[in-house]
Formats: C-alpha cells, sequence, structure tokens
C-alpha cells in the first residue's frame, strides 16, 4: 500500500513503506507511525512534512537516518522516518503564566485550581504558537497547587494525568482528560477461529501489592485537638486506622500512601456580592469567621473559578453583618498586581477557605474522601498487576470487522492458564498495509505509566518541595519574606546531609523549623558507610521541637532501600517524645526493610504538631 508524504497541501512522494511499516499507540505513551522506505531517487524531506494514516495525520518532526549504496548497477536510497502525531506538537509549546506586562512569559510558577483550570491554561497557551486546540471531556477534580518550572505543554500533561490520577488523550486537537474506554464486548481466546495465536502474561514492574493500607489527608483545616492532636486528616475512626483486604496465604501486607495533600475539609462556596477589587461578601456562609480561626494560623481564601483563579489571599477582616470579606494584596505574586482594576472577584466565583475551623459533618465527609481514595488503591493493588500480549489472528479479525481502540475493554479466556480477565488495550502496533494485522497488541488492567513519565514527575515533587519550603537561592530582584528561622539538622554518627535522589549535590540541605506550634523537617540524607550499625537513629530534634502529647508521630517519606538492588519506595519516620528519630519500611514481599538496608530519605513535606510553646 502506497503512501503519500505531504507539505501543506502539496504532495512531496508517493512510496510504498517496508512491510514492517506500523502505526503504534499507547495510553498516554507513544502515538507515531514507524515508516521505512526505499527510492531509487533522493527524497528531499522537511520538518513538517506528514501523511494520513487511517484518518489520522502525523508529522516529520525530525530530519530521518537515510543512506545510499549501489546494488546491481542501480543507486538506491534508504529512509527511516517517524512521523509523530499532532500531541506532540504541544511539546514545541512552553507553559507560561502571565508577567507584569500580561504576557504569557512566566516559566517558574505556582498555579492553583482544578484540573479544568490547569488544562485551560495550557490550551491558552497552546493557542499562543498554533491554532485550534480545544478542552474536552475533563474529570472534576478538587484544587490542587502545582509548581511549573520551564516545562512544555505535553510534559505538563503527564504532570496533570499524575497528579490529578487520570488519563490525557487527544482527538483531532481536542484534549481530553478522562480515563478513556467502553466495553467492547469482545472476547479473544487460543486456538482457531477464537482470535489468538498465543497468550502470554508477565507482571507490572514497580507495582506495590498490599492488602492493609494506611492512609492520610492534609493538614490544613484541622482544629488542634483532632483526633488526640493528629497533625493530618486521618481515616473516619471506625476504620480502626487502616483499610484490610482480603488476606492471602502469604499474609498482611502494608503499605504506607504518601498523604493525599488535596483532601481536607473544605467548603465550596460562591461571592454574592463584590463591594470592592479587595472587598466582597457570601450570604449564604452559615457561620462567623471570626469564631472559627485556628490558633496561630492565617485564615486565606483561594479561588477555584472565575479572574482570581488560582490565587490565595489572607483575609485581613470579616464582617459577620453582611457576611463580608476584605483581603489583603497577594504578596506571593510578583509580577503582577493582586488584586487589581483589571483583575478581581466577581459575583458569583467559586472559593475555599483555608485556615480555619469548620464543623464535624465538613471533616468527616473529608475523611471520607480519604477513604475512597484509599479504597480504590487497595482494590487496584490488592493483587498482582500483570500485562497480557499474544498473536492475534488478522484472518479472524477482518472476517469480524474486529479493530482494536485504545482503552476499550477486551475479555481474555484460557482456561489451560487459568485466565478470565476483561483488561483494556493499552499499547499496539498495527500494520500499515493490513489494518486487521496487530504484530503487537498489549492488555492490561492498569495503565503502566512510562518510566521517562514516573521520573519527570518524581523530579517535579523534588522541585516543589524545594521551592514550596523556600529552599532554593534567593532571588535578589525578589522582595524579602519573613520566614521561620531553620535550623540545619544535626546528623548522628553514620549519616550526610545535602544528597539528591536524582543526581543533583545539595539542592535541598536537610533543615528543621517551627511555625505556630507546627515542626517543620525538609531535605534529602543518606547513609555515609555501607552499614550503619542499628539503632537506627539518624539524629535527635531538641526541646521545643518534639511531640508531647503522644509518645510517638509517624510521617511518611520518600525512601531508597537496597533489596537486590535500589528500590525507591514510601517509608515512615518515626518521631519519638524524647526527640529521636528512626526509619521502617516495608519491601515487596511483606517483610519489613533492615536498618543495613534503608540507605537514602526525603524529609520534604514532614510536619506535626508540637502542642507547646518554645
Amino acid at each position: 500500500m502506497e503512501y503519500e508524504i505531504k507539505r501543506g497541501n502539496s504532495v512531496v512522494t508517493k512510496v510504498r513503506p517496508n512491510d514492517n511499516a506500523v502505526v503504534q499507540k499507547g495510553i498516554m505513551n507513544a502515538n507515531l507511525v514507524r515508516f521505512d522506505f526505499e527510492t531509487p531517487e533522493p527524497v528531499f524531506l522537511q520538518r513538517g512534512d506528514y501523511i494520513t494514516v487511517y484518518g489520522e495525520d502525523f508529522d516529520l518532526n525530525k530530519l530521518p537516518p537515510l543512506s545510499k549504496d549501489h546494488d546491481q548497477g542501480y543507486f538506491r536510497y534508504s529512509y527511516n522516518c517517524i512521523f509523530e502525531s499532532i500531541a506532540y506538537r504541544l511539546a514545541k509549546v512552553s507553559y507560561h503564566f502571565l508577567d507584569n506586562l500580561n504576557r504569557y512569559l512566566k516559566s517558574d510558577f505556582a498555579f492553583t485550581g482544578t484540573l479544568d483550570a490547569h488544562l485551560n491554561l495550557l490550551v491558552r497557551n497552546a493557542n499562543r504558537i498554533q491554532s485550534g486546540w480545544t478542552v474536552g471531556v475533563v474529570d472534576l477534580t478538587v484544587t490542587k497547587t502545582i509548581v511549573y518550572s520551564g516545562q512544555n505543554c505535553l510534559q505538563v500533561l503527564a504532570t496533570l494525568a499524575t497528579e490529578f490520577n487520570t488519563e490525557w488523550w487527544v482527538e483531532n486537537k481536542t484534549i481530553h482528560m478522562t480515563k478513556k474506554g467502553k466495553d467492547s464486548g469482545l472476547t479473544l481466546s487460543y486456538g482457531i477461529n477464537n482470535g489468538l495465536y498465543s497468550l502470554s502474561r508477565r507482571p507490572v514492574e514497580s507495582t506495590n501489592v498490599a492488602n492493609r493500607i494506611y492512609a492520610q489527608g492534609s493538614t490544613k483545616n484541622l482544629p488542634a485537638s483532632y483526633r488526640n492532636y493528629a497533625s493530618r486528616l486521618q481515616l473516619p475512626e471506625v476504620t480502626g486506622g487502616y483499610l484490610q483486604g482480603e488476606i492471602g496465604r502469604d499474609g498482611i501486607i502494608e503499605y504506607d500512601l504518601p498523604p493525599f495533600e488535596d483532601i481536607y475539609p473544605r467548603r465550596n462556596s460562591a461571592l454574592t456580592d463584590v463591594i470592592d477589587i479587595y472587598t466582597f461578601a457570601d450570604t449564604t456562609l452559615e457561620f462567623d469567621i471570626n469564631e472559627q480561626l485556628l490558633p496561630g494560623v492565617k485564615a486565606t481564601i483561594v479561588f477555584n473559578s472565575g479572574p482570581l483563579q488560582g490565587y490565595e489571599f489572607e483575609i485581613n477582616n470579616f464582617k459577620n453583618e453582611g457576611k463580608v470579606i476584605t483581603i489583603n494584596p497577594n504578596k506571593d505574586e510578583k509580577a503582577l498586581e493582586i488584586p487589581s482594576a483589571q483583575l478581581h472577584a466577581e459575583p458569583g466565583d467559586i472559593y475555599v477557605l483555608i485556615g480555619i475551623k469548620l464543623p464535624e459533618s465538613d471533616i468527616l465527609k473529608a475523611e471520607l474522601e480519604v477513604q475512597e481514595r484509599a479504597q480504590q488503591y487497595l482494590d487496584e493493588n490488592i493483587k498482582d498487576r500483570s500485562i497480557y500480549s499474544g498473536n492475534h489472528d488478522p484472518i479472524q479479525f477482518e472476517q469480524n470487522g474486529i479493530q482494536l481502540k485504545l482503552g476499550d475493554f477486551v475479555k481474555l479466556l484460557d482456561t489451560d492458564l487459568d485466565v478470565l480477565v476483561t483488561p483494556r488495550v493499552v499499547n499496539y502496533e498495527q500494520s500499515l498495509h493490513n489494518r486487521f494485522h496487530y504484530p503487537v497488541v498489549e492488555y492490561s488492567e492498569h495503565v503502566n505509566v512510562p518510566k521517562l513519565v514516573r521520573e519527570m514527575a518524581e523530579q517535579q515533587k523534588v522541585n516543589q518541595a524545594v521551592l514550596k519550603s523556600d529552599l532554593v537561592k534567593p532571588n535578589p530582584t525578589v522582595t524579602p519574606v519573613a520566614v521561620p528561622t531553620r535550623k540545619e539538622i544535626v546528623f548522628n554518627k553514620g549519616y550526610v546531609s545535602g544528597y539528591s535522589l536524582f543526581g543533583s549535590q545539595d539542592i535541598a540541605p536537610c533543615v528543621y523549623w517551627k511555625d505556630n506550634n507546627i515542626v517543620f523537617l525538609s531535605g534529602i540524607f543518606t547513609s555515609a558507610f555501607q552499614n550503619p550499625e542499628p539503632p537506627y537513629l539518624p539524629f535527635n530534634l531538641p526541646l521545643g521541637f518534639r511531640p508531647w502529647y503522644n509518645e510517638e508521630v509517624r510521617c511518611p517519606i520518600k525512601i531508597y532501600v537496597y533489596f537486590f538492588n535500589s528500590v525507591e519506595l514510601w517509608g515512615t519516620l518515626h518521631i519519638k517524645k524524647n526527640g529521636d528519630t528512626f526509619v521502617s519500611a516495608t519491601l515487596a514481599d511483606g517483610q519489613k526493610a533492615e536498618p543495613n538496608q534503608i540507605v537514602t530519605f526525603d524529609l520534604s513535606g514532614v510536619s506535626f504538631y508540637t502542642g507547646m510553646d518554645g
């Protein structure tokens, strides 16, 4: 089958690719055409040339390798082309925010909003340079703050999918962020006229099989006396502190989820009136904000819609009569004056309040949200994840008009292998010469995020932790602001500070500080010796920085352990009442990690309530 390579509306050449030419597609993965061909005359290709395969355009974004040789008196020119889907055009556009002249030039910024808000900003950026991009189907989500630094729009799609636990896909120039797929009604099994010549199964790497899950939410909007001074939102009390699934022959396997920072007691409401750029009212408020303030915490308001969407403001004053809120200017935004005559709140804008005590019903609602999120993880990880693949029968597919679609559910059946599953189509290769021939197809009940995307997301989390904890080098153009005094952690013998999980030295020195009786830890450290001896006590916190109200507090942290090879997982930092600290972790086989197996820790984001001054 011949294909036209075009440049605009003109045909550059018409060629037949070799027999191995395929279109390769995967969920949040490759979407491209591998197109090798030979010609008797040279073809001068350019970036931006494109082909159309099965109704979809694919661009040539890199000039292909080529070779020239001589065979039986004739010259032969060979080209190895990769044409990429239009989604790759997003990699050509940077993800920027407005500067002080209202231009999209800021590449380092924090943005707060729902998934829809983050995606709308992406589309505005894409249409700065290109045209026709639109927002499609988007999951309804809570508000999240994400720190962006020098990313392009395609990278941001991966970040958003990770942060909001969803999937992205592009249809023409419409960007969707929701899990794609439907029941195909198709059943495949091994044998003649059953669709499969072979069927294989392999385990998914980098998964944490567990049947007991521990989970926590954010530290926001919790009273000091909450759950015996717990610093984070907990699971509902009726759960006993964890979720338990079916226990198999290998016994209980525990796993501590990283905190759900986006889950906290909150009340979504809308402004009913705007008085001036700093003052507005919400007559639907059923309580007096002044009576709900938390000790030592500044109440703030975060807008989830309208011109101020993504911005957070400190509340300067609240008048219960008329439910009138007055805010201070945003201190974090250096490039713009926010709010201003051009950029201010409007009636109907949705907002949430931070730093206030909400009714018990709102706290329980948030706890149930933690339970729901944790239950979803338990359901997905209580058994081994597998990827299924097979050699498909193109004749059977053609006779029955079967064409696979990414995300669709397909029933796989094999009694000999004890296989009866309905996974999704997550990757496939389709021949350019026969649309019913699929040389490669992979099915899975879960999408395995590409390693590069996982690494980028983890690096982004480190960048966010560094920026949020104010540990980056000061910018002389930015007006200094008062921050709590940070003191460097002094480690016990066998440990050193300033080590990065990702290869950059000294990006985040290990420090501790206290603000309004909340102790914060940050930084990364590692064992200085190969086999540090127990007891495993990295450091000791001084008086005034210890949990006086309980014998011990526990905080989830990122850990590297050595278990035949280096393994990254979530562990627990234990902080004792006497100031001593130690670390524990559970390995993939359910066994506790030995002290000399744990080699690296990331303290970023650790915080707990001391309950005392000093």
